[in-house]
């Protein structure tokens, strides 16, 4: 997936949202997240795989300031994307899943996330087993 963003979109950009991000300047970083997030949705289209990845920039971002409520848009349209683009035995859609749990968990949505978990986590095990043999 990270390909597919560097292909996509201005590497430089996001290198210096990161940088950013990093610094814990975020004000900086998520201007610059969102104006990657909306150059891909104009460039490619707002179901392409490197619209998901921006967006799960953007999401850990939020996340990384406990920021939980602004995050959770952005990991749902990110699980949907990837699932529409990879179809649901692929290891990114069962990893998108899982970090939609985590956020559902800190806000307590706990029926939704022990189901969303339970999903992921047989889906990690199935990838990770068929990669084995």
């Amino acid at each position: 997936m990270v390909r597919i963003l560097q292909d996509s979109i201005n590497t430089p950009l996001l290198g210096e949202a990161d940088h950013a991000a990093a610094k814990h300047h975020y004000d900086e970083a998520e201007s610059l997240y969102k104006r990657i997030v909306s150059s891909c949705e104009r460039e490619l289209g707002r179901l392409h795989p490197s619209v998901a990845v921006a967006q799960e920039h953007l999401a850990n971002l939020y996340r990384a300031q406990n920021r939980y409520v602004d995050a959770e848009p952005l990991l749902v349209k990110t699980f949907k994307i990837k699932l529409h683009c990879l179809g649901r035995e692929n290891l990114e859609v069962a990893l998108a899943l899982r970090n939609l749990t985590e956020v559902w968990e800190l806000l307590g949505k706990i029926e939704e996330a022990a189901r969303a978990r339970a999903c992921a986590s047989e889906l990690i095990v199935r990838q990770l087993s068929a990669g084995a043999t």
